[in-house]
């Protein structure tokens, strides 16, 4: 049976290529939702989306379930966020960053009772603003924290040394594959724990 995953992010799901002037995208086979689903064998979704933030209003809400029903039934959901809440903020705080997480999870969680999540805290920004460096290192403290109250599964891309490109913001392609390669044998225990993996644990080459 195939596997359905929804990856739900901002432009480091999309693809966003920041070596192209007008905004371009990496191509499937460099993005890390279409590499994981070509190492697991799963149906992706990349619900990638450049500049997005944290949804906090019940439109934004109910607009995402709208794009998860129309993406058919789903094993799981990815959620990568919280970039550009702290590159856009005036001094923003990760605990604030958090809160905003933690009510867009609550509901899906709602919605979605038996859809398992896996909140992925995003690599940490390298820009020259000291301080909101450190705010986006913070973050993953804070998710974990979060995914521990909601009992959510739980990652830190950061600590997958994630390469990124010369605007210390977004992934390189070689940072999208990294990421698709340490996400791949999560998987399986945590989206379908009771059946055969489906996991093939390698890279397309």
């Amino acid at each position: 049976m195939e596997r359905r995953i929804f990856c739900f992010g901002d432009s480091n799901t999309y693809g966003y290529d920041p070596r192209e002037p007008l905004g371009g995208r990496y191509p499937a086979d460099a993005r890390w939702p279409e590499l994981l689903g070509a190492a697991t064998g799963a149906q992706v979704t990349n619900a990638g989306k450049n500049g997005r933030k944290i949804l906090t209003s019940p439109r934004a809400w109910q607009m995402l379930d709208n794009r998860i029903r129309a993406a058919g039934t789903q094993d799981g959901l990815i959620v990568m966020l919280g970039t550009n809440d702290v590159l856009t903020g005036y001094l923003p705080a990760a605990r604030d960053i958090a809160e905003k997480m933690e009510a867009m999870l609550t509901h899906l969680r709602a919605v979605w009772l038996e859809l398992p999540v896996l909140l992925l805290a995003p690599p940490p920004v390298a820009v020259p603003d000291g301080e909101l460096a450190q705010v986006s290192r913070q973050l993953a403290r804070e998710y974990a924290a979060l995914a521990r109250r909601m009992d959510l599964a739980f990652a830190d891309a950061g600590a997958w040394e994630l390469p990124l490109a010369f605007d210390g913001v977004h992934l390189t392609p070689e940072g999208h594959r990294r990421l698709a390669r340490a996400l791949a044998p999560l998987l399986p225990e945590i989206f379908w724990p009771e059946e055969e993996p489906l996991c093939r644990l390698s890279m397309p080459d």
